[in-house]
């Protein structure tokens, strides 16, 4: 089924950007006081999913699964409208369509196809499988959506 699952997002017009950042390095360096890894990962993406739809000509719509902070997330949007985000890779937010939309994953189709990609994605590169089996298993999985993959990143700090 899930086999089913990456093949039908595969079957599509999609671009997969992924973004992440490593907790415990991200705690050793900047302690308790560094940004929600939340926070750090959305700003990475919107910069990533500007990036692409600027390239390509496009326009983006951010669709995101429900989480704490909403209002503040849309405000850091047109925060990053105004001037830019911030970081080595700061830019001017200018291909994301309209505000930041939140949704229940468990009502949106396309928020459950992020799901299991991300999910896949973790489990590969972040927390491997020690079983040979199981990891030939995830990277057969992963071989259905990779070619759609346009951005993949770990933030290591």
């Amino acid at each position: 089924m899930y086999a089913d699952a990456l093949q039908a997002i595969a079957d599509h017009e999609v671009k997969i950007i992924l973004t992440g950042v490593d907790l415990v390095r991200l705690q050793r360096r900047y302690g308790a006081n560094h940004d929600h890894p939340h926070s750090i990962t959305l700003t990475h993406l919107l910069e990533r999913v500007d990036e692409v739809a600027k390239r390509d000509g496009e326009l983006a719509l951010i669709i995101a699964d429900e989480c704490e902070g909403q209002d503040d997330y849309r405000q850091d949007l047109r925060q990053y409208r105004a001037s830019g985000t911030w970081g080595y890779k700061g830019r001017k937010i200018t291909a994301v369509v309209d505000t930041m939309h939140f949704a229940a994953s468990s009502a949106s189709r396309l928020l459950q196809a992020v799901d299991l990609v991300a999910f896949l994605f973790h489990r590969i590169h972040i927390n491997a499988d020690s079983d040979a089996r199981a990891k030939k298993a995830n990277e057969q999985l992963w071989a259905r959506v990779e070619p759609r993959v346009v951005h993949q990143r770990v933030w290591y700090p």
